[in-house]
């Protein structure tokens, strides 16, 4: 038979291309004793049933769906089914549930199902929030990187920028894999130790762990989000008082640096009258609309989100003396916004601006020192 290609047999290019597996993929399940030569012709050339596509499809659905290691599938191919308490305590580990979508597609077609862009689907790749199937040069998304997506598009209809959402799941993730590394660790090696081991018990503990443990991380997460969420709204409503502070002591400084009509400006403006100043009105309008909305949550929001915009677009350009007012608001906004706000970059441009501008000398350090002490009393 030597040279002669038996009728009805595959060689091992064709059997690579028709499971639509890689070359490499196939020779590896060969080494590993997964699949068999139907007979040989020679020592480096052998052929194989077309069957052979099919075991290695089962191969791959077994790997990809039940995350079986190739040592169990290979007991499964060879001979009888492995025991049906060793396979349940497999299932347990992989978290099979019998429900999983053995489609699987490509990029595109995973944004034409989610509603996702090309650029998002690949920025939820890069961040390792999707974990596809690489197969040739193609990347193949599964049922729970779909439902990832799905998430994501959830969010985004609801008004969440993807880059928010990118970054808690990834802050998310990242937190659970260490906790799921240590507590895999932890359940191991309590196993190991147990006597008499048997794989119908351990099965029967991984799944109650798994669900209790799924029920605590969302009770523990909402009493997280509400204690974390009351102490922003707190800091919402601090941020108001400590800005009222920050006004009402800018016109003695101010007078303290022979600064008499900037300080005048700053007393109107805390008083709700300084009409006959277009710019310092605009500008003292932000804290006034921050002061209207303390016990509104939605609304204090509002408005420091519209005003840390504003505040970090406004240049108080022109003559210094009618500027400064406006310059001291925008500092001291800038300056005692909460971290959450995230004014810190915005701050330093203004601090920076504005030492450059001709201010009476120990003025820039004397509002610097005033903004920290309020800061600080924060």
């Amino acid at each position: 038979m030597s040279g002669r290609k038996p009728e009805g047999l595959l060689m091992i290019g064709e059997l690579a291309r028709q499971a639509d597996v890689s070359l490499t993929t196939v020779k590896y399940y060969v080494r590993e004793g997964l699949i068999q030569p139907a007979c040989r012709t020679g020592r480096n050339m052998a052929y194989y049933d077309p069957s052979a596509v099919e075991v290695i499809g089962l191969i791959r659905k077994l790997q990809r769906e039940r995350y079986y290691p190739l040592s169990v599938i290979k007991r499964m191919l060879s001979g009888p089914d492995a025991d049906a308490p060793e396979l349940a305590l497999l299932n347990a580990i992989h978290k099979v549930d019998g429900t999983a979508d053995e489609s699987r597609c490509t990029a595109t077609e995973a944004g034409r199902r989610t509603g996702l862009s090309p650029q998002q689907v690949g920025a939820l790749h890069a961040a390792g929030l999707v974990t596809p199937e690489v197969r040739g040069r193609k990347n193949l998304y599964g049922a729970e990187d779909l439902e990832i997506m799905r998430l994501i598009r959830q969010r985004l209809d609801a008004g969440i920028p993807f880059e928010q959402s990118l970054e808690a799941f990834r802050l998310y993730g990242s937190a659970l894999e260490a906790a799921v590394r240590a507590d895999v660790d932890s359940f191991t090696a309590a196993a190991m130790v147990v006597p008499d081991f048997d794989a119908e018990a351990a099965a029967r503990r991984i799944r109650v762990s798994d669900e209790t443990l799924d029920r605590f991380v969302s009770l523990r997460r909402r009493a997280l989000n509400r204690q974390y969420g009351s102490r922003r709204v707190e800091d919402l409503a601090r941020f108001a008082a400590v800005l009222d502070e920050a006004l009402r002591a800018l016109p003695p400084l101010l007078e303290r640096h022979g600064l008499a009509d900037a300080a005048d400006q700053c007393r109107a403006a805390a008083g709700g009258d300084c009409g006959r100043w277009p710019v310092l009105r605009r500008v003292a309008g932000r804290y006034r609309s921050l002061e209207r909305s303390r016990g509104d949550v939605s609304a204090s929001i509002a408005a420091c989100v519209d005003s840390r915009s504003y505040f970090t677009a406004f240049q108080a350009d022109g003559a210094l003396g009618s500027q400064l007012p406006a310059w001291c608001l925008k500092l001291a906004w800038l300056s005692l916004a909460p971290e959450i706000l995230d004014c810190g970059r915005a701050a330093a441009d203004a601090w920076a601006r504005f030492r450059r501008l001709d201010l009476p000398a120990g003025l820039a350090d004397d509002l610097a020192a005033l903004l920290q002490r309020r800061e600080e009393s924060a």
